[in-house]
């Protein structure tokens, strides 16, 4: 017997039950093959769910001997609607209460379960049938697409089970292509096997609206007939389908239109959800299923009602009208079955309700719930739900970027010009993924390559072209997929034409011509095939991909990732210095002889730490860094970050690849060194662009926290009550504000402090509230039943920002230029403590006993401090890093302001890490780590407390950098003659032999001094002031320092003392000094006699 028999047969018997309830009935009460199958699969063990209990009570009925028929099915029917079984069987506690709460509905548990076929289906065709007709079934599609040699096609295989799992008596099967969203969106090379016999022929999907097609519903004798018809039927199923990528590509740019405006876990939260209905409720891609991405809004249908649906970060779902939910905006489905649809919910609110809209789901699947294709049903998002790997595309991925990212490959112009190609002819060439050039098409310009050599030989499978329309109009983008061939299109072949294939990647959403200067690769000048090359790419992009397509190319190379890498560290003007040195060191370490290729190929640690041993060897590298300002070795250091950090999929020193996203290990660094050595700036130069981003990277979650964070209780209480108008304080305390700033709060009393700011802030006139110190503003009211409302008059007139700052969170859009900071500064001092660092009790008017709700007139509470509320910011935010800047750290009672985190700063005592530690805090009493992406950088002036005096256990714990005075940053600045690091070092020289080198003087007392004047203001006002302070007022020795231009040194000979005896009172006639300030016009002439160069005169 052959497949098709098999199944004829299989049909046949099926179709006689179905049609025959008395042999239907018959056959069950005589054959129980299948009863324990089906008593396994059904027995109620944890849920209820009317269909199957039904099935297992007919099971056990049969089991202990009862002749089944229609009438012991309706008794059953008859128990479950009145919620008692106990007749027929005990159920367990869990599946009894699930019968009791099952919804109660005018048309009952089994509107759509009529036909005792459907309801005995599993005891009539069991697993191993199933199982045996689906293998049957895709060797019949197998052999359809091996004589046929098709390619990058799929199967869609349904057996007697039916798509939606009811039972029938008819099989059905369709290959389509690879390439279509679904069996909705394609034409089938389709078969179908009754009773009658075989069936077949192609097939429109259900929901191909637009297009005209008479499905072909022939019968065949024979298998092999049916075979020989899709030989003839195939070249028609090509050219329809050729059509269906465009759908798809054209409902691909809604679905990802509509994705930005969603939240990035609420969508995640809303496929699980869809995938877990597919699971529970067993159900395939169906007709009457609908996928609207209208509204700005991805929304599940059945038939014509809305089951699921996400709107930026809130949902809609639907329930049973049973299932009543408090405090939920909602709208009510009507007969045949009501219905709610219930607004404004969150992800956890969806899961929590789940249950009820599984029931809901089912039962509208159950019903006859069908529905005509809607226009409006998004290819692209059905296959997204259908097709797990298709979606990771989109979801995981980057919703905010519309980018090609380029491996190798280059991009092209094509013209097909309009004096050889009609609109309707190019067209035809599009649907058929044909582009074509004439083989006499000759060489442009300069070039000894024809454009006919180009586009077969430079132009390769995998590159990218756009077609422009002579320039009438720009049609897509497209990616070539073979070879160069003479030409089948349009009977082409004999007059010289060429052609490729491609794959169609967008198509344009700009109509109209190209306006601007020509360059061969734009769509103005008469060329006809021509690459971009890499080095106008980025104009490319402006001129044409970003205008015509909503899209843009990028290069996957080391060059171009770097470049990434210095924008999200560096200024834009900053990012362009640094890629210009990297360019410039390449040509010196060519020309010395250090390197044979691209400095970009160094694509590990290790060969670039090979490199740059070589490199700053070099007497020209060391030069020309030390004039262009150390940016040679600034982009260098950052290269060596940008490898050893953030860079994806390169290969690291042993060689193994690791493709995931790491930081480098965290830094707790301390820059010491004299006053003036740039310490602060090199910080807010070099390492504040290194945590801070544009507010366009933060998510809408991280914003809301973000704002949150700064938000003090008594604003966060306000907006929840904006939100939820009258409210109890259990009410407030569930909003999400209020949740997310608890969750941003260590204390344990929370409602406490709700109940506290609520008293403070209450106006003076609401007779409710007895506190007695209030503060402003006074914007709440609480009435007689405890209820507490805000003054929306009171918030215009006092505190109109709360809409602001409510608004900001609502309507999210993040604004390309602004910067967010991921750092805090602080500067230590003598009264700095643990309190202000790490936590501490701070006072609080008033607070409230929650019991008796008497007030208190004075309160504590547990305030975090810089360093701990940074720690919370930085664990939230995992893959980003964070850094506190310590200013002046050895100003401060360094011991005791980090406490116990001593140990926990360590890098391996971090969150996460190897030898991970945490500890409880004292006033909290929460425990606290410190997470693995927090830097901690500190700076210390060494004139004032050398390193040294830091306490040991600290040192131990930081990386000291040392920061000397640097003459080379102003070895270019000079007033007149006088060089100025020549000074500088001269100064110093003398500084160390007479104190020690931690008392020298930084460069930057002398940086962008340039006048006379200047340079008379920087030695009054700051350089000699330090050295009063560095020799407590010894102007002798000021005066070894900076000569006799600076201090004039006065003999006492002539000063007679009084009139006293005092044994050896001339000894005190002993010369004394006196500082003489300089100005614009004798400043030269002291810094000469201070170098020597110069010796002062006395008449």
């Amino acid at each position: 017997m052959t497949i098709i028999e098999n199944i004829q047969q299989k049909a046949s018997f099926l179709n006689n039950l179905k049609e025959n309830e008395t042999a239907l009935f018959d056959f069950l009460n005589s054959n129980h093959d299948n009863l324990e199958e089906v008593i396994a699969q059904y027995k109620p063990e944890i849920d209820f769910s009317p269909v199957n209990t039904l099935r297992f009570l007919i099971a056990n009925e049969l089991q202990i001997g009862t002749i089944v028929n229609k009438n012991i099915i309706d008794q059953l029917k008859h128990a479950l609607e009145n919620r008692d079984v106990s007749d027929y069987y005990i159920l367990n506690d869990s599946v009894k209460q699930g019968l009791i709460n099952y919804k109660k509905s005018k048309i009952g548990m089994f509107p759509n379960w009529k036909h005792s076929f459907n309801i005995l289906f599993p005891f009539i065709y069991n697993t191993s049938d199933n199982s045996e007709v689906k293998t049957q079934l895709n060797q019949l599609a197998d052999e359809i697409i091996s004589v046929n040699n098709l390619e990058n096609v799929t199967k869609h295989v349904v057996s007697f089970q039916g798509s939606n799992n009811y039972g029938t008596d008819w099989i059905w099967l369709a290959i389509l292509p690879e390439s279509a969203p679904s069996v909705q969106y394609a034409y089938q090379i389709f078969i179908n096997i009754d009773k009658k016999g075989l069936l077949g022929g192609i097939h429109k999907g259900h929901n191909l609206t637009k297009q005209e097609f008479k499905n072909q519903d022939l019968r065949y004798d024979s298998w092999q007939e049916y075979l020989e018809q899709t030989k003839e039927i195939k070249d028609e199923w090509l050219q329809l389908n050729s059509d269906i990528n465009f759908i798809l590509l054209n409902d691909e740019k809604e679905f990802k239109k509509v994705l930005k405006k969603l939240n990035s876990l609420s969508l995640v939260s809303f496929f699980e959800t869809l995938d877990k209905l597919k699971d529970d409720l067993d159900f395939q891609d169906a007709e009457n299923f609908v996928f609207s991405v209208a509204r700005n809004r991805l929304s599940f249908q059945v038939g014509k009602r809305y089951c699921l649906a996400i709107i930026k970060d809130k949902f809609r779902f639907i329930t049973p009208d049973t299932y009543v939910l408090k405090d939920f905006e909602k709208e009510t489905f009507t007969a045949p079955d009501n219905a709610f649809l219930y607004h404004n919910a969150n992800k956890h609110e969806v899961l929590e309700h789940y249950e009820a809209i599984k029931d809901a789901v089912e039962s509208e699947i159950e019903r006859d719930n069908h529905t005509e294709a809607k226009s409006y049903d998004n290819s692209a998002f059905r296959k997204a739900v259908f097709d797990s790997g298709y979606r990771s595309q989109f979801i995981d991925g980057d919703f905010n970027n519309n980018v090609i990212i380029l491996n190798g490959q280059k991009v092209f112009k094509i013209s097909m010009g309009k004096d050889y190609f009609s609109d309707e002819l190019i067209d035809k060439a599009i649907n058929e993924k044909l582009v074509l050039v004439h083989s006499q098409t000759k060489p442009k310009g300069r070039s000894p390559i024809s454009q006919a050599d180009i586009f077969t030989d430079q132009l390769i499978i995998g590159d990218y072209f756009y077609l422009t329309h002579s320039n009438k109009n720009l049609k897509l983008i497209g990616k070539i997929t073979s070879e160069s061939q003479p030409a089948s299109f349009n009977n082409l072949r004999d007059k010289g034409w060429l052609e490729r294939s491609f794959e169609p990647v967008i198509i344009a959403n700009k109509q109209g011509s190209f306006k601007g200067k020509g360059k061969y690769w734009l769509p103005n000048t008469n060329v006809t095939c021509w690459p971009i090359d890499n080095s106008e790419l980025e104009e490319a992009n402006k001129l044409l991909f970003k205008t015509f397509f909503n899209i843009e190319f990028k290069q996957d190379n080391m060059d171009a990732k770097f470049e990434e890498f210095l924008k999200s560290r560096v200024k834009e003007g900053t990012v362009k210095t640094y890629l210009s040195a990297m360019r410039s060191i390449e040509k010196l370490a060519n020309d010395e002889g250090f390197l044979t290729k691209s400095i970009y190929q160094l694509n590990n640690l290790k060969d670039f730490k090979t490199f740059y041993g070589k490199i700053i060897q070099s007497q020209e590298y060391k030069s020309t860094n030390a004039k262009q300002h150390n940016r040679f070795s600034a982009s260098l250091s950052h290269y060596k970050e940008f490898l050893s950090t953030t860079l994806e999929d390169i290969q690291p020193e042993d060689g193994k690849k690791d493709t995931k996203l790491k930081f480098q290990d965290s830094l707790n660094q301390i820059f010491y060194g004299p006053p003036g050595t740039g310490k602060t700036f090199y910080l807010k130069d070099q390492l504040f662009e290194k945590y801070t981003s544009l507010e366009t990277s933060i998510t809408e979650e991280q914003h809301f926290e973000a704002v949150v964070n700064k938000c003090s209780w008594w604003q966060v209480i306000a907006i929840a009550l904006l939100d939820l108008n009258k409210a109890k304080v259990s009410d407030i305390f569930e909003h999400k504000w209020v949740q997310k700033k608890a969750s941003l709060s260590n204390s344990n009393t929370i409602r406490p402090t709700l109940w506290g700011q609520l008293q403070s802030h209450t106006v003076n006139e609401c007779e409710f509230v007895k506190v007695t110190n209030r503060q402003q503003p006074l914007i709440f009211e609480k009435t007689e039943d405890s209820y507490w409302e805000i003054l929306e008059e009171q918030v215009n007139e006092l505190v109109p920002e709360l809409y602001d700052i409510k608004d900001s969170v609502e309507n999210y859009d993040p604004d390309p230029d602004k910067i967010i900071k991921h750092f805090d500064f602080v500067t230590f001092h003598q009264s700095f403590a643990y309190e202000d660092f790490i936590e501490g009790i701070k006072p609080i008017i008033p607070a409230i006993d929650t019991e008796l709700e008497e007030t208190k007139d004075l309160g504590y509470t547990i305030e975090d401090g810089v360093f701990k509320k940074l720690s919370t910011r930085a664990k939230n935010d995992p893959d980003r890093k964070y850094a506190i800047f310590i200013d002046e750290i050895n100003r401060g009672n360094v011991s005791a302001i980090f406490g116990e985190l001593i140990t926990l700063i360590e890098i391996d005592k971090r969150k996460g890490a190897k030898n991970e530690m945490s500890i409880i805090l004292p006033y909290s009493k929460k425990e606290f780590s410190v997470p693995s992406n927090l830097d901690i950088y500190g700076t210390m002036n060494t004139a004032d407390r050398s390193v040294e005096a830091l306490d040991t256990a600290l040192r131990r714990r930081f990386e000291f950098k040392e920061m000397m005075p640097d003459y080379n940053v102003i070895k270019e600045e000079s007033v007149g003659d006088i060089q100025l690091s020549k000074v500088l070092q001269t100064i110093n020289e003398r500084i160390e032999l007479l104190i020690d080198r931690d008392h020298t003087i930084g460069h930057s007392f002398l940086v962008n001094v340039d006048s006379e004047q200047k340079l008379a203001s920087a030695f009054n006002n700051k350089i000699v002031p330090l050295l009063q302070e560095y020799f407590y007022g010894d102007y002798g020795k000021i005066g070894l320092v900076l000569g006799k231009g600076f201090v004039e040194k006065i003999k006492n000979d002539n000063i007679d003392f009084a009139s006293f005896d005092y044994e050896n009172a001339s000894d005190f006639k002993i010369s004394s000094y006196k500082l003489k300030k300089v100005n614009a016009v004798n400043v030269m002439d002291a810094i000469e006699l201070l170098l020597g160069s110069k010796e002062i005169t006395t008449s």
